[in-house]
């Protein structure tokens, strides 16, 4: 769905990431912390949305991530 709101239509993350956030609260998820965070930081970092929800499940889980994107990278502190 982020492909392509951003990729065909060139949605704004920050418009991308308010509609995910709306959607989040009408599903249900198992892992909806992980799901905010990623929406968040997609909303704030240049990052892929696929990373943004590695680094959250990092943060929130404490699940070791290994990439070799450098920006996940840097943003991992790595």
């Amino acid at each position: 769905m982020v492909y392509v709101l951003r990729g065909v239509y060139h949605i704004d993350r920050t418009e991308i990431s308010q509609c995910l956030i709306e959607l989040l609260a009408e599903v249900t998820t198992p892992e909806p912390s992980v799901l905010r965070l990623g929406i968040k930081t997609y909303a704030e970092q240049n990052l892929d949305f696929p990373d943004c929800i590695l680094y959250a499940y990092h943060k929130v889980k404490g699940y070791e991530i290994k990439t070799f994107d450098r920006k996940l990278n840097k943003l991992l502190g790595k």
